[in-house]
């Protein structure tokens, strides 16, 4: 396998107009999964007339972007407020909105935070296993 093609890919991610749209979608993904009952598959279907006179890449990026902030933003409403953004966010509301109500919302947040961490680590890691075998299996 040619790791040129990867770190090629991964230099083009890590452009700077990217790296702003980058950005732009997370913020704007986290206020779209903020709002109750607009999860992340519907932020990304509102918002993708933002992507088309844009380049794919930075296009894909923004979407993808938009759709993890907004998983961000879903479990914050159900912590904050009880009402879920999205199905997933659900489970946030049994031990984050009682810790809320005692005054104890850092720790919610916080557990929140670091578990969309541990997933995108999950899924990176998952991508170099799917490519080393992809690799041993030609």
């Amino acid at each position: 396998m040619d790791w040129s093609i990867i770190i090629d890919g991964l230099f083009t991610a890590l452009e700077p107009m990217n790296m702003v749209w980058l950005i732009f979608g997370a913020l704007l993904g986290t206020i779209v999964g903020i709002l109750p009952g607009l999860g992340p598959a519907t932020g990304v279907a509102v918002l993708i007339p933002l992507t088309f006179g844009m380049n794919p890449v930075s296009a894909l990026i923004l979407m993808s972007a938009i759709y993890y902030g907004a998983l961000f933003g879903g479990s914050r409403s159900s912590i904050l407020i009880n009402t879920p953004g999205d199905g997933s966010s659900i489970a946030a509301t049994f031990d984050g909105y009682p810790m809320t109500l005692k005054a104890k919302l850092d720790r919610p947040c916080q557990l929140q935070r670091w578990h969309l961490y541990s997933v995108e680590l999950w899924q990176s890691s998952d991508l170099f296993f799917l490519l080393f075998l992809l690799r041993n299996l030609r």
